[in-house]
C-alpha cells in the first residue's frame, strides 16, 4: 500500500489499485477520476477559462470518463497524479477552482467539520468566489448541494447576478413569497421541481418560469425590468394584464402560459416578433386574434385543451411553423389557409377533430405534402 500525506488533515492510499481520500484517518471517499487531457492544439481556447469545471465542460468529461478519449494509467500513476492535485488544492489555500466541485466542495465542508481553521476561513469565500464565476453547473451544485445556506439571500444573488436582475429578482421573491433558483433548461414546467426558476447567461436573467394567483401590476412592473428576458413561463389563475405586459418583453423567443380564467389572446401577442415557441393551455381559451399572423419566427405553437371554435385565417401566414397542435379544442373545422404552411412538419389533432367533413380534405393536402399527423 502507497500513502501520501498532503497536510495534518488529508491523506491519500493507494488500496486495492484504488486511490482513497482520509480525512483525520477516516475515509472519505474514492477518488473517481484523473483530469486532463487537453489537446495542445487548442491550448490557446482555454485561457479565458478559470476553473477545472469549465475545463471538464468543453472537453465532454463526465465523471466516468473524457468523451472521445481512450487512455491507460496504471494505479500507480494515477495515485501520483490524486497526490500532485491535491497537494497543488491544499498550497492554494483550497481553491476550489483547482478540483472539480464534486470533490472540492465536499471535501473542503469535511474540512472544516474536523476543525481545519484555513478550511473554516476560505469556505464562504469560496462559495461566494465560485458563484461570482456564473458558470450555470456549478451554481446549480451549490444550490443544490445546500451551500447557499451559508450566504445571505442578498449575497447569494448578487454574486451571480447583475445588480438590475438581482434586485427585480429579490422583488418578486417578496411578492410570491418563494425563491427562485437556477436550472439550465426551463422546460419540464409543470414538474413540481421546475416551479420558481430561472436560467442565466453572462450574469442576465434569460429565462423565468413562475406560479402565480394573479399577474398583477407589481409583478408587470418587475417582468419589465428583465431587459434580457427570452424564456417566459407562468402558471397563473388571472392573467387580466397580459396585454399590457407582452410589448414590453419583445425579446421572447419562447411563452408559455397555463392558465384556467383565459378567454383570448391579448392583441398585442402580434409585437412578440421574435418568438419561437407559443405554448398557452388552460381549457377556457375561445379566441386568437388576427395579430398572431405577424410571428413570423414561430416555429412551434400548442393551443391544446381549450375552447376554440375557430382560427383566424393569418394562422396561414407562419410561415415557419414547423409544429402545431390543436388537439382537444371544439373546431368545427380547420382554417384552410393551414395550407399555406410550407414549412409544417406536425399537426395534432384529436379523433373527432380528423373526423370532421370539412376538415378532411384539408388533412390529405397536408399528408401529401409530408405533414405528419398525430392523432
Amino acid at each position: 500500500m502507497q500513502e501520501f500525506k498532503v497536510n495534518d488533515y488529508i491523506t491519500l492510499k493507494l488500496e486495492s489499485k484504488k486511490t482513497n481520500i482520509y480525512v483525520k484517518e477516516k475515509l472519505f471517499e474514492q477518488c473517481k477520476f484523473l483530469l486532463l487531457n487537453i489537446p495542445t492544439q487548442d491550448i490557446d481556447s482555454y485561457n479565458e477559462i478559470e476553473s477545472i469545471d469549465e475545463i471538464a465542460k468543453k472537453l465532454g468529461w463526465t465523471e466516468d470518463r473524457q468523451l472521445g478519449v481512450e487512455y491507460e494509467l496504471t494505479p500507480e500513476t494515477e495515485f501520483f497524479g490524486h497526490c500532485s492535485n491535491l497537494q497543488a488544492w491544499v498550497e492554494n489555500n483550497y481553491d476550489t477552482r483547482l478540483l472539480h466541485r464534486n470533490l472540492a466542495f465536499s471535501l473542503l465542508k469535511k474540512l472544516v467539520d474536523v476543525g481545519d481553521l484555513t478550511a473554516k476561513k476560505v469556505f464562504k469565500e469560496e462559495i461566494s468566489k465560485r458563484l461570482v464565476s456564473g458558470f450555470p453547473s456549478v451554481i446549480i451544485y451549490l444550490t443544490e448541494g445546500g451551500y447557499d445556506n451559508y450566504l445571505s439571500r442578498e449575497e447569494y444573488l448578487f454574486s451571480f447576478l447583475k445588480i438590475r436582475d438581482a434586485e427585480a429578482l429579490l422583488e418578486l421573491e417578496e411578492i410570491l413569497h418563494v425563491k427562485f433558483y437556477i436550472r439550465e433548461d426551463l422546460n419540464g414546467y409543470h414538474e413540481e421541481d421546475t416551479y420558481n426558476r430561472i436560467s442565466i447567461k453572462s450574469r442576465n436573467i434569460i429565462g423565468l418560469a413562475f406560479s402565480t394567483g394573479e399577474l398583477t401590476n407589481n409583478i408587470i412592473k418587475i417582468l419589465k425590468n428583465l431587459k434580457t428576458l427570452k424564456i417566459l413561463h407562468f402558471m397563473s389563475a388571472k392573467i387580466e394584464l397580459l396585454g399590457e405586459l407582452l410589448p414590453s418583453v419583445k425579446k421572447l423567443v419562447e411563452l408559455k402560459i397555463y392558465c384556467d380564467d383565459i378567454n383570448e389572446v391579448p392583441k398585442s401577442i402580434g409585437a412578440l416578433t421574435n418568438l419561437k415557441v407559443l405554448i398557452i393551455s388552460g381549457e377556457t381559451l375561445q379566441s386568437i386574434p388576427s395579430s398572431i399572423g405577424r410571428l413570423k419566427s414561430l416555429k412551434v405553437l400548442s393551443l391544446r385543451r381549450n375552447k376554440l371554435t375557430k382560427l383566424p385565417k393569418s394562422l396561414g401566414n407562419l410561415y415557419s411553423l414547423e409544429g402545431l397542435d390543436l388537439a382537444y379544442n371544439p373546431l368545427s373545422q380547420l382554417v384552410e389557409t393551414i395550407e399555406n404552411l410550407h414549412s409544417l412538419k406536425e399537426l395534432f389533432l384529436d379523433k373527432k377533430q380528423a373526423a370532421e367533413k370539412e376538415s378532411m380534405q384539408i388533412i390529405d393536402f397536408l399528408k401529401k405534402k409530408g405533414v405528419r399527423i398525430i392523432i
